[in-house]
């Protein structure tokens, strides 16, 4: 999947959606959110995927690597995808630090 630009369909309604990633960003500074940030326009509309640091630093220390910038927006692109398809709403989101460390298992 092109975690920078993809299109999903929504199995509740059939909505298609269009996904475009705008940037990753810490979030402390921004919302004081522990998070980094994944912002994604989708059909115009604005929506942020919050990805905990909690996870990030779990990651490090279990794979003595940090997770890459391509790697945090890939893993929040696929949540998004799977809320969208799943039918949930067109809104901010939180991934939970278990799905990231997943994710991030399986990730090269």
């Amino acid at each position: 999947m092109d975690y920078q630009q993809f299109t999903c369909t929504s199995q509740a309604d059939g909505t298609e959606y269009h996904c475009h990633l705008v940037y990753l960003q810490t979030a402390i500074s921004l919302r004081h959110s522990d998070t980094i940030d994944a912002r994604f326009l989708v059909n115009g509309t604005r929506v942020t995927v919050a990805l905990p640091h909690a996870a990030f630093a779990e990651r490090a220390r279990r794979a003595g690597a940090e997770l890459a910038d391509a790697e945090a927006a890939a893993i929040a692109a696929s949540w998004l995808k799977r809320t969208l398809e799943a039918g949930g709403a067109v809104e901010d989101m939180l991934v939970p630090a278990e799905v990231v460390l997943e994710a991030a298992a399986m990730a090269p």
